[in-house]
């Protein structure tokens, strides 16, 4: 009898070489888990009731409420409904596999223990807690609680994060209603002033009340929703205990365009607070929208210098003296940044299964992510596989943003002007090393390490004047910037340049150096692009490229800010490969742009590759959804899906996207 016969119909499975091994080696990362944890683990263990033969298998789920023991079995029980609706459960009419029991994890990061319950079908219903030593716990009522938030935040921090790739992910709606919304959020008020111990974003060097994982969260949920009136309530109510909460409830006002009671608010609070980075970096987003960059400066400079180790408040004075045009503060201001090395999200690795089984939803999804040229998606060019900035993570990749914005205003001839301007380059370095000013025996050996290795020969890559050939690496702790006091205080490298002759510049920063590499090899292929496209359009020939070439095209306008440009890579790609990456962008550029027919293409295209890949649950979707029915209305977007005949899968996800019914949200009367 094969054991093919039993999959589950609509769930990803993999098959375990050695039963319960899934269950052990997460229990062996437990000790690893540094912050939220990964998604929840279920172990199923099946049986062929004729030749008694067992089965283990596992896969990832995000969603599920995990509030109680109960709530966790009811998941379990649906699974066997699942099993019974696949191929082979019945042979002449008998029932041959059936799912004897399984194991449900759910690791609660408030603390540090992996919440477990052993269920037994039909049968009893185990609950405990395991340690990161592997000990059993009593799962107490705080420990579920903790769970659950835990679980509602991994489901819509994880949901629509394209680094974080799991195979065998299944991905569910936590919040999928008004009672599922005011459950959440009570829980919230609970353990609000707990989360920081959880961690924050990787731009955030210390998590607090007001900056982490639950923040974002929340934050994520009323931009998914619209339901920032729901928001508005629950930090009204934290307010009272914090103040400093007043810096989320006047950006929730603020996006709700209620930003007169975000002002009084912001005024009345400043009144307490002064010194809140918080409220000042608020403060100075809103006058950046209203365009008073004068005033947004002024607060700027206050939050960076009562909060000068966070790299937010040093990204946020960069970006106004950009917009400024003060140019030369803004790379001074951008070398000062503190930066923090990247911590990938928490998963743990599994031993290699015997056999997985990825069942797709239904066949017409096939036909829909087929490449309509298969020979058009062969290897990339190596020297676009070689861009190194698709690398960068967390704080680097926020800096090589405010990069790009700069060299997107001035230029690249211009930004190397600048540079030598502000920084020592290396040939005044090496002057002053070998011609000391008298009385003065320059800079010591050893001190310019900022400036780096000059290039020797001219390698492909492409020999930049006064640029150092450097490896491109994130630093490590010993290697992070120091914190600044100030804005204007000079580091201790500085202050020895005092005497020398050029004692007005700084000392770049290695990870700016860095960037500026990288920054040259994405303008030097964008600039060969561009330049080919044109010989082309002139010689009145066809420019080819392979999806995957301009997929890779099409990131690299992106993040040089040539959105246009970017938008065309992507519908390039789009003509000959199903490509989720190109679609979101499309989506997002089709948002902006107001272009909600096609918007709802998007959407819906979308929609196939999260239904073939076991993703009931998209913030970004519903979000995208929400804006479509609030400009056209749902009866219109209603009328246009039907017009789609689309199958029952993307329909029953699209069904799902739209929360404007429940929540009454504007567009569900169009």
């Amino acid at each position: 009898m094969s054991s093919q016969s039993s999959r589950l119909q609509s769930v990803p499975e993999f098959i375990e070489t050695t039963p319960t091994e899934s269950l052990q080696s997460r229990t062996d990362s437990l000790a690893s888990f540094g912050s939220l944890g990964p998604p929840d683990l279920v172990h199923l263990n099946k049986i062929h009731l004729k030749s008694q033969l067992r089965q283990g298998s596992y896969h990832f789920v995000s969603g599920v409420d995990a509030s109680s023991s109960a709530s966790i079995a009811a998941y379990m029980n649906l699974l066997t409904y699942d099993l019974g609706r696949s191929e082979g459960w019945f042979s002449g009419g008998k029932q041959t596999w059936k799912i004897e029991s399984g194991t449900y994890c759910c690791y609660n990061a408030f603390s540090r223990v992996d919440l477990r319950v052993d269920v037994r079908i039909p049968g009893s219903v185990e609950s405990y807690a395991v340690d990161s030593r592997g000990q059993k716990l009593e799962a107490t009522a705080d420990l579920w609680t903790e769970a659950y938030l835990c679980g509602v935040i991994r489901a819509l921090l994880y949901s629509d994060e394209e680094a974080y790739k799991i195979v065998g992910y299944r991905k569910l709606n936590p919040v999928d209603g008004i009672e599922a919304e005011q459950k959440f959020l009570d829980v919230a008020e609970k353990l609000f002033f707990k989360a920081w111990t959880l961690g924050s974003e990787p731009e955030v060097q210390i998590a607090n009340s007001i900056t982490n994982y639950l923040v974002s969260a929340l934050l994520k949920y009323g931009e998914m929703s619209g339901q920032y009136s729901s928001l508005v309530n629950l930090f009204e109510k934290l307010r009272t205990r914090d103040p400093e909460v007043a810096a989320l409830l006047a950006k929730t006002y603020i996006d709700m365009d209620e930003e007169v009671r975000a002002i009084k608010l912001l005024h009345e609070t400043m009144q307490q607070l002064p010194n809140s980075h918080q409220l000042l970096n608020v403060q100075a987003q809103f006058l950046v929208k209203k365009d008073r960059r004068d005033l947004a400066l002024l607060c700027a400079k206050r939050a960076v210098n009562n909060a000068p180790s966070e790299f937010t408040t040093w990204a946020r004075l960069t970006e106004i003296y950009i917009s400024l045009g003060d140019y030369e503060s803004a790379l001074l201001t951008l070398n000062s940044c503190p930066m923090f090395t990247y911590h990938e999200r928490d998963a743990h690795r599994m031993p290699p299964p015997a056999r997985q089984h990825m069942p797709v939803p239904s066949e017409t999804l096939l036909d829909e992510l087929a490449e309509r040229d298969p020979k058009a998606n062969e290897v990339a060019d190596a020297a676009l596989l070689r861009l190194p900035a698709p690398g960068l993570r967390g704080t680097f990749m926020g800096a090589y943003g405010l990069l790009t914005k700069l060299v997107g205003k001035i230029g690249w001839d211009e930004l190397l002007r600048t540079r030598s301007t502000v920084f020592v380059m290396e040939e005044e370095y090496r002057h002053q090393k070998e011609e000391p000013a008298p009385g003065d025996s320059g800079v010591g050996e050893g001190e310019g390490e900022g400036v780096g290795e000059g290039v020797e020969n001219g390698e492909e890559g492409g020999f930049v004047p006064g640029i150092p050939t450097i490896n491109i690496h994130e630093p490590t702790d010993g290697e992070a910037t120091p914190e600044n006091g100030e804005v204007a205080e000079e580091s201790g490298k500085d202050k020895k340049l005092k005497k020398s002759p050029f004692q007005h510049k700084r000392l770049c920063e290695r990870w700016l150096d860095n960037l500026f590499m990288v920054l040259y090899e994405d303008l030097r292929v964008y600039t060969i692009w561009r330049a080919e496209i044109t010989h082309f359009r002139q010689q009145q020939l066809t420019y080819r490229k392979t999806a995957a070439e301009w997929e890779i095209l099409g990131d690299l306008a992106a993040r040089l800010q040539h959105r246009p440009e970017s938008v065309e890579a992507y519908q390039k790609c789009l003509e000959t490969k199903y490509s989720p990456k190109a679609w979101r962008a499309l989506l997002q550029w089709q948002l902006e742009r107001g272009e909600w027919n096609r918007a709802v293409v998007s959407v819906m295209k979308l929609a196939v590759w999260s239904a073939r890949w076991y993703t009931e649950f998209s913030p970004d979707l519903i979000r995208a959804f929400r804006l479509i029915v609030a400009a056209e209305g749902a009866t219109k977007v209603n009328s246009v899906l039907s017009a789609m005949n689309l199958p029952k899968d993307i329909r029953t996800f699209l069904n799902n996207c739209d929360l404007s019914r429940q929540y009454k949200s504007v567009g569900h009367d169009m």
